[in-house]
């Protein structure tokens, strides 16, 4: 985790820099920038996650570094350091994206305190993205995977089943497919039937919880998280028909260590 601490005070910025075991905290890397002109060029070196900054400075003042800062990255954490004057000064700078700000004179706890929270709140941020990563890995891995086999079957379904399977998080309905086939909905849903078996909707389902499946076995992420990413928009619905195709619900079947 890196900290950049822009201040045109040296006492108060190396003061910061210095006088504080940021190490304790959970921060490796320290940067302190005399303006705010050196604090953009520190940032787009090192690109720290949390920056704390005097809101009045020559040059590029607290506010303007805020902003460009938040036009390169909407991810880092700002915190803005003013004096009771420039209260108001600094409410304009949540605007900018600004996460908090401190009052001076600095109080050290305080302070420490909230870098402590932020860095708290970057490496969960970091956490669930990483999780969403390898849930996709996982999804694009299996997706070779096919839910239904597809011998002797009409070429216009077989067709229809690929694009399902490679499409099934997206918004899928038997218009789509008749277009996608080249055929009228009405007549692509009469073939569909007697070729699968089933409905259009009702092998949509098997195809998306049978990702779910994939998603609940190999991953920690929410039931509700899954429902999503593989193609439902409703919970309640979600959940009844997991139930209906699997016997269990989504939470006992990851319980059963994917055993249904």
């Amino acid at each position: 985790m890196k900290l950049l601490i822009a201040d045109d005070e040296h006492i108060i910025r190396e003061g910061l820099r210095e006088g504080i075991a940021w190490s304790e905290f959970g921060i490796e890397e320290v940067y302190g920038a005399e303006n705010g002109v050196e604090a953009l060029e520190l940032y787009r070196a090192h690109e720290p996650e949390i920056v704390i900054t005097d809101i009045r400075m020559p040059g590029i003042d607290g506010l303007e570094l805020s902003r460009q800062i938040r036009a390169i990255s909407d991810r880092t954490r700002i915190i803005v350091l003013s004096g009771y004057s420039d209260f108001q000064y600094a409410k304009q700078a949540i605007g900018f994206g600004v996460s908090e700000y401190e009052l001076k004179p600095v109080k050290i706890k305080s302070l420490t305190a909230l870098v402590d929270r932020l860095k708290d709140a970057v490496l969960e941020e970091k956490r669930i993205e990483e999780e969403l990563r390898e849930a996709e890995s996982l999804r694009k891995r299996l997706s070779e995977e096919k839910v239904e086999r597809m011998p002797h079957r009409h070429p216009t379904i077989a067709m229809a089943i690929a694009y399902m399977q490679e499409h099934y998080a997206q918004d899928l309905t038997a218009e789509l497919l008749a277009s996608h086939v080249d055929i009228s909905p009405n007549y692509f849903s009469h073939l569909f039937k007697k070729e699968t078996g089933v409905t259009f909707s009702e092998f949509s389902n098997k195809i998306r919880i049978a990702e779910a499946k994939k998603l609940l076995a190999g991953s920690n992420l929410m039931a509700y998280s899954i429902m999503e990413m593989v193609g439902f928009t409703n919970y309640k619905y979600f959940i009844q028909v997991f139930k209906k195709l699997e016997g269990v619900s989504p939470s006992e079947y990851r319980r059963s260590g994917g055993d249904s």
